[in-house]
């Protein structure tokens, strides 16, 4: 987070990309996330790994799929494993990818100063995911979101 701040700041006082607003609005976006990219994974692969106690605790809590946490589920014995979604994000899988996309449209429409366009549909987004987390709570057998 530090990175994309900082990425931010000397992009805006030293502008490095030309073109109109957009575009270089665009081109400054995308070598933020790139740059930001190189240092999270350069930091994850510089430093050590979590201890296994914060792994099963952080498993317990938000129980992930299991595809990756074979390690630590085989140390939570008593939890199902989780296959599909994870029990505790309550979007169902096959709709998380045009939630987030459609989500990112609003975040664009508030960028690009259109505060009410973005508001509105952000707002129409908020009724929607509660309802989805809500249908798809029930049908879960009522499970709270805690």
């Amino acid at each position: 987070m530090a990175t994309a701040l900082v990425m931010t700041l000397v992009l805006h006082q030293w502008p490095l990309f030309g073109g109109s607003a957009p575009v270089a609005f665009a081109k400054t976006t995308l070598a933020t996330t790139g740059v930001t990219t190189a240092v999270w994974v350069l930091v994850t692969l510089l430093t050590p790994p979590e201890p296994d106690e914060v792994l099963l605790r952080f498993y317990r809590k938000v129980r992930p799929h299991a595809t990756g946490w074979h390690r630590i589920a085989a140390l939570a014995p008593e939890l199902p494993q989780t296959r599909g979604t994870s029990a505790r994000i309550c979007l169902p899988g096959r709709l998380a990818v045009p939630w987030s996309m459609r989500l990112c449209s609003v975040l664009e429409s508030c960028a690009l100063g259109q505060i009410g366009t973005g508001s509105l549909l952000l707002g129409l987004a908020t009724v929607c995911a509660l309802l989805l987390l809500s249908r798809y709570n029930t049908a879960r057998g009522g499970d709270d979101l805690r």
